[in-house]
């Protein structure tokens, strides 16, 4: 296959000077490098194919080219004959498991989709409608931005990411990789604009048009239940008997010793005071009675707690370790993440100078709650407790 599009040429001469792996490490936006390569790929899988609908006449043409039917995905080149001078335009994947960029494919949740490319901004903060995930300007060069659209139920209908990379003197690509999605499954996933040209200016409104949304997330973040994360949905498990057991021990029958071993110090002081005794460290301590570990508090990243919880974890990371259902309801200064906020189990979550979490459960005939402080959106101490 000799032909070539204006997009892939303008991605390998654009890798050398915009890593796509530094873009996804420090931002998550979808890089002109990935892309392409991505792209490249799906030329490489027609090889040797002929289109389902072979021979391609004017009634393949759509608003986005030439349709060629592939068993796996649909290619929209710029006229219905391949040869040199044919240029892409646009890809849709109609195979269930054929991959997208990073992996996503067809049927995928909407909280694979978040994590892969939204994972800066899980809650759908934004002006109401629409909410921001990136927005990097290193222009003239290149800018990168993605936004989707939810409904009133804060669940997404779809997302686009942009790549727009300088070809020419106020000239730039106008890639976009689009999802829709339905019920929180994604049902549609296509390129467009591999050889669309738009002028700097056109750049320009994109990204003020992203930071607008970014600017009502931050309203958003001042004013609105939702952005504490009272609205935040993850369908992991609550927390139960099964988060009681970690890092090599067991919060329902270890002592000081164990966390000793654990840390590799002695405790730097002990207290008993009615046969409960409090070991403490410099930023850890137990308590202990004669029915079994009663309080264990970490500040420290060296003991990895609960589902894998470390000191330093941010929020939003923490917040989808357990269920939370999404539907943003408050108790008095209290919002509940699910349940009732007094019968077990249940999870609350209140802000203040600091952000608290707790989750509690009845487990082997005791109420234990885990309970987590934030400081400036990072763990900063763990506390497990009976009551």
């Amino acid at each position: 296959m000799k032909k070539i599009t204006l997009f892939c040429l303008v991605l390998m001469l654009a890798a050398a000077l915009f890593p796509a792996a530094a873009l996804a490490d420090d931002t998550g936006a979808l890089s002109e490098g990935e892309l392409g390569a991505w792209v490249n790929q799906v030329l490489k899988d027609t090889i040797g194919k002929e289109p389902l609908n072979a021979p391609v006449g004017e009634d393949a043409r759509t608003e986005n080219g030439y349709a060629f039917i592939y068993d796996f995905a649909t290619l929209y080149y710029d006229k219905p004959v391949l040869d040199a001078q044919s240029v892409l335009d646009a890809i849709s994947v109609t195979g269930e498991t054929y991959a997208a960029p990073r992996g996503i494919t067809l049927g995928a949740s909407e909280d694979a989709l978040l994590s892969t490319f939204g994972w800066q901004n899980p809650y759908l903060m934004g002006d109401g409608s629409f909410s921001s995930f990136y927005c990097v300007d290193v222009l003239p060069q290149a800018a990168y931005w993605s936004w989707g659209q939810h409904d009133d139920n804060w669940q997404l209908m779809n997302m686009q990411c942009a790549v727009h990379v300088m070809t020419a003197e106020n000239t730039y690509t106008d890639a976009m990789l689009h999802f829709d999605l339905e019920d929180g499954a994604i049902t549609a996933i296509r390129v467009e604009g591999l050889s669309r040209l738009i002028t700097g200016e056109a750049v320009s409104t994109n990204l003020e048009a992203v930071r607008a949304v970014e600017a009502a997330a931050g309203m958003d973040a001042m004013n609105s239940e939702h952005a504490e994360g009272y609205a935040v949905r993850s369908e992991a498990a609550m927390f139960g008997a099964e988060d009681l057991a970690f890092n090599g021990m067991d919060f329902r029958t270890m002592d000081a010793g164990t966390l000793e071993k654990a840390l590799g110090q002695h405790p730097q002081s002990t207290e008993t005071i009615n046969q409960h005794m409090t070991a403490t460290w410099a930023d850890a301590y137990c308590t202990c009675g004669s029915d079994g570990t009663e309080v264990l508090g970490i500040a420290t990243s060296a003991i990895e707690g609960p589902r894998g919880i470390r000191v330093g974890d941010a929020l939003d990371k923490v917040l989808g370790l357990f269920y939370s259902d999404g539907e943003g309801r408050t108790e008095g200064s209290f919002a509940l993440l699910y349940g009732d906020g007094s019968t077990l189990p249940t999870a609350t979550m209140e802000t203040g100078d600091v952000t608290m979490l707790n989750y509690s459960a009845n487990a082997d005939g005791k109420n234990i709650t885990l309970s987590l402080t934030f400081a400036e959106n990072m763990l900063q101490e763990w506390v497990l407790y009976t009551w």
